[in-house]
């Protein structure tokens, strides 16, 4: 009795197509259906084609769009397999043979047939670097325009800062900045004042210019012209001019009588004024005393900027990006970090910071810094007996 044990596999006689069961074990095999005899492995292949193939075999076309006929099956099916292998084998040895025959005119071409051969990706890529290249030429162009000029001096406001704002509080600014030719245009657009306030700016333009940022460069002298809600028989421009003028006459009246009151004193150094010398010596802090001897008069030492902070508008609330407020030091600089002078004895309350560039000397400060030793000239205004301090208002100050 034979022990050995096996399972039939599927398998399709190679003549008929029958479906059959065979013993994978052996070699041949004889159909029940037409007596054929016929090799296992041929069988069972047979099958696994059926099984890809003639499911769809109603589907298929090869060759002229030829359709399989189901019923015939296992050579045509052979025929589409073979010949679909035979395509592709082809197909991906003539992609082959492009490659090495384009990668050999390259080789023998050098840099010029690289090129030529790989048009489609390389014009493409020239179009944009020459659009990208002119773009930034145009923005350089642009911004040296702005920038190179002697005298652009920096936007203190954005104009989305500008729109809304009040005339009187955008014109100071501006003026503050150092912008010399300002209008503006009344619109006399009001009834009520309601929804808009006199004064409050509706557009602005500078030299062509309707959109711009906080910082950008303009010219000192470019035209500057703001419109501003106004109510008919009101022209607040004109106003701020009058009151001006009027505040000029009042203040020359009054100098001229302070003139014929007050003789001018010489400037106050610590070589001609001995109180002066025990202030900045540490060998007084009677700041209170001196300022109501001398308040009014000049004062001129060596001092450093100790700190810097930028103030805020009274108005808006908002930070002044170009203002400061100066504590400054008798001495260097370098003896205020070891605490080997007097703790602020002078304040700047407010300043500009480019406020000293109208000086022509090599070393006078052209931007603000803490941390600088200077040659300060400045008036004496008051006394603050909160921060014992003497606030000075600055006349010129050149780095040391």
């Amino acid at each position: 009795m034979n022990n050995n044990t096996f399972t039939l596999v599927p398998a399709k006689c190679t003549q008929c197509g029958a479906n059959l069961k065979v013993n994978p074990e052996i070699k041949t095999a004889k159909c029940k259906f037409c007596g054929t005899s016929f090799l296992v492995d041929e069988g069972i292949k047979n099958l696994d084609i059926e099984n890809l193939n003639v499911k769809n075999a109603e589907n298929i076309t090869v060759n002229k769009k030829i359709k399989i006929n189901k019923k015939g099956t296992l050579e045509s099916v052979l025929s589409h397999y073979e010949n679909k292998k035979r395509m592709e084998m082809e197909e991906r040895e003539r992609e082959r043979k492009e490659r090495e025959a384009k990668a050999e005119r390259i080789r023998k071409g050098g840099f010029k047939a690289l090129i030529l051969e790989n048009m489609n990706v390389v014009v493409p890529l020239l179009l944009f670097i020459i659009s990208l290249s002119f773009l930034m030429m145009l923005s350089s162009k642009d911004h040296s325009e702005k920038t190179s000029k002697p005298n652009a001096i920096e936007m203190p406001l954005s104009s989305s800062e500008i729109i809304g704002a009040d005339l009187d509080y955008v014109k100071n600014e501006l003026e503050y900045a150092g912008f010399k030719n300002i209008k503006s245009i009344p619109m006399k657009d009001l009834s009520l004042g309601i929804l808009k306030k006199e004064g409050e700016i509706e557009k602005i333009n500078v030299d062509g210019s309707k959109i711009f940022s906080s910082g950008e460069k303009f010219d000192k002298n470019s035209k500057i012209i703001i419109s501003y809600h106004s109510f008919p028989n009101s022209d607040k421009s004109n106003k701020s001019e009058e009151q001006k003028e009027t505040i000029s006459k009042k203040s020359e009246e009054t100098s001229t009588k302070k003139e014929e009151k007050i003789p001018i004193k010489k400037i106050i150094t610590k070589e001609n004024n001995e109180f002066f010398n025990k202030l900045l010596n540490k060998k007084s802090r009677d700041f209170n005393k001196f300022t109501e001897e001398n308040i009014g008069n000049i004062i001129e030492f060596d001092a450093c900027i100790s700190s810097m902070m930028n103030t805020t508008n009274s108005l808006t609330g908002k930070v002044n990006k170009y203002h400061f407020s100066l504590l400054i030091d008798a001495g260097d600089f370098s003896d205020v970090k070891k605490g080997n002078v007097l703790s602020v004895p002078f304040k700047i309350d407010e300043i500009n910071s480019t406020y000293m560039a109208q000086y022509d000397e090599n070393n006078t400060i052209k931007q603000l810094e803490e941390g600088i030793n200077i040659r300060i000239t400045a008036e004496i205004l008051k006394y603050d007996s909160n921060l014992d301090q003497i606030k000075i208002k600055p006349i010129k100050m050149i780095k040391r």
